[in-house]
This record gives C-alpha cells, sequence and structure tokens, in this order.
C-alpha cells in the first residue's frame, strides 16, 4: 500500500505540513476502519434489537434486563413538520434570541478567537 495518497488541484497545497510517524499512521488508519466496520455492524444489531423490543420498554435475555428502549422528551420535529406541514404550520411562532456574534468578535479580536478555532483530523481521500 502507498503512503502517498494521489489526488488532483488540492486547494489547500499551501497548507503548512509535519512529517508523521508512517506505522503510526497506517495503525491509526487500520484501527478507523476497524471503528468504522464494527459501528456499521452494532448499528445494524441495534437495529434488530429495537425491532424486537417493539413498543416494549426494555428487552430482557434470560429474564434479566439487558438493553432499555425507554421513551425520552425529544421529539424527530423535522420529521414531523415534514410529514403534517399543514397542520404544523398553526403551530409556528416567532421567536427573538440574544447570541454570540462571533463573526463580529473574530473581525475585532481575531488574537483571541484564532485560540478556540475547532481543527477537523480527517483521512486524505486516497
Amino acid at each position: 500500500m502507498s503512503l502517498v495518497p494521489f489526488y488532483r488541484n488540492d486547494p489547500y497545497a499551501a497548507e503548512p505540513t509535519a512529517e508523521v510517524d508512517p506505522a503510526l499512521y497506517l495503525k491509526w488508519k487500520a484501527a478507523k476502519e476497524a471503528t468504522d466496520a464494527w459501528g456499521k455492524e452494532a448499528a445494524h444489531l441495534r437495529a434488530e434489537l429495537e425491532q424486537q423490543i417493539g413498543n416494549a420498554h426494555a428487552g430482557m435475555v434470560e429474564g434479566v434486563k439487558v438493553v432499555t428502549f425507554r421513551p425520552v422528551s425529544k421529539w424527530a420535529e423535522s420529521r414531523l413538520v415534514r410529514d403534517y406541514p399543514e397542520l404544523a404550520e398553526q403551530y409556528r411562532r416567532t421567536e427573538e434570541r440574544v447570541f454570540f456574534d462571533l463573526e463580529r468578535f473574530r473581525q475585532v479580536h481575531p488574537d483571541i478567537a484564532d485560540q478556540y478555532q475547532s481543527r477537523s483530523f480527517c483521512l486524505v481521500a486516497e
């Protein structure tokens, strides 16, 4: 396997870079692929368990409660609005809100804002 991915027109070609340990990179990549695969399997198995639980609030194995699937105080609001648009329209309201204007703060205090900028860790497409 080549460590050097081939990609065209990298919009970040001029960004600062640092060499990393190739063995560490390969171990991380393998662990990530395994995690992703197991995550998909876990989601599939969870869906099967949810189906078996149905409308009950818990699942049991040999008489022992092992998982719960209880209703919570949260609703799939966007699905409800999508499925019942005319009815949902009757319950829309305008609300004034106070919020932090990050863009203005960044313009005035870029040195402080830069300390709080998030970063994204991603695998470069191969």
